[in-house]
């Protein structure tokens, strides 16, 4: 699966065992944030809005110092756009 999505963003693919336990990770963190919306533990789920925000400068740092390619950049958009949808929906319902 990881070899899909860099693929689609033309990042090298990556064949090591890291790659596969941060994928575990990944997949882990995202039932967590299913239960904790399910349960709407709405200072959790504040949380993650500003998460977003951080995932999206700490890559464009990454860029700036020459450590990661622009490539990257899609990947901290995507997030960002996902904490922009929440504070959204949250503001919606006067949560925020």
């Amino acid at each position: 699966m990881p070899s899909l999505l860099f693929a689609v963003i033309l990042l090298p693919v990556e064949e090591s065992v890291f790659i596969k336990l941060a994928g575990m990770l990944v997949v882990i963190h995202g039932y967590y944030c299913l239960s904790v919306a399910r349960s709407s533990a709405i200072g959790v789920i504040k949380a993650t809005v500003w998460d977003c925000g951080f995932v999206l400068a700490f890559i464009v740092a990454l860029v700036v110092l020459g450590k990661a390619t622009p490539n990257y950049l899609v990947l901290g958009v995507i997030d960002a756009l996902g904490g922009l949808w929440t504070w959204r929906a949250l503001n919606a319902q006067g949560d925020w």
